[in-house]
C-alpha cells in the first residue's frame, strides 16, 4: 500500500526499497505484484534532484533484483503461466540504457558500468528475444547534435 501511495516521502519509499533490495529471495514469489511498482520507485528515485551517488545506486539495484528473479526463474525452471508484461521488460531496458549513458561523473562509473552489466546479462539470460526500440534514445541523440 505504500509503494503505491504517492503521498509518502521518498525516505520511506527508500527504505521500502532498500528492504527489498537485501531480502529479495523473500519477496520472489510476490514478483509479479511488485515489480511494477518497484520499476515506478526506481525511475522515481533516479530521477530526484539531489542525484546523490546512493540514490542512483539503489534505483540501479532495484531494477537488478527484478533481473535476478527472471534468471532464478530459468535457472530453477519455474514452470508459470505468468510472465513480466512486454511494457515492464521494455522500461528495464530503457532505465538501464538511459542510465549508463548519463552517469558521466568519474566517481559514479561504476553505476554505468552496472548499468551495463546488467543490460548484457538481462538480453543474454533472462530476456533473449526482446527487441529494443531506441525511438527514445533518437531523439535525445537527434537534440545533442541540434544543440
Amino acid at each position: 500500500k505504500i509503494l503505491s501511495d504517492d503521498a509518502h516521502g521518498n525516505l520511506q519509499l527508500m527504505h521500502i526499497m532498500t528492504i527489498i533490495v537485501r531480502h529479495q529471495t523473500i519477496y520472489f514469489h510476490v514478483r509479479y505484484i511488485l515489480a511494477n511498482l518497484m520499476i515506478q520507485s526506481a525511475q522515481r528515485i533516479a530521477g530526484q534532484q539531489t542525484n546523490s551517488m546512493e540514490h542512483k545506486k539503489l534505483a540501479i539495484d532495484i531494477i537488478e533484483v527484478i533481473i535476478k528473479w527472471e534468471l532464478r526463474k530459468h535457472y530453477e525452471q519455474i514452470n508459470e503461466q505468468k510472465n513480466f508484461n512486454r511494457s515492464l521488460i521494455d522500461t528495464i531496458f530503457n532505465f538501464l540504457i538511459r542510465h549508463a549513458c548519463q552517469i558521466n561523473l568519474q566517481n559514479m562509473l561504476p553505476l554505468s558500468q552496472q548499468c551495463i552489466r546488467l543490460f548484457k546479462i538481462a538480453r543474454k539470460f533472462a530476456w533473449p528475444n526482446v527487441d529494443i526500440k531506441l525511438t527514445t534514445f533518437e531523439r535525445l541523440i537527434h537534440q545533442i547534435v541540434s544543440y
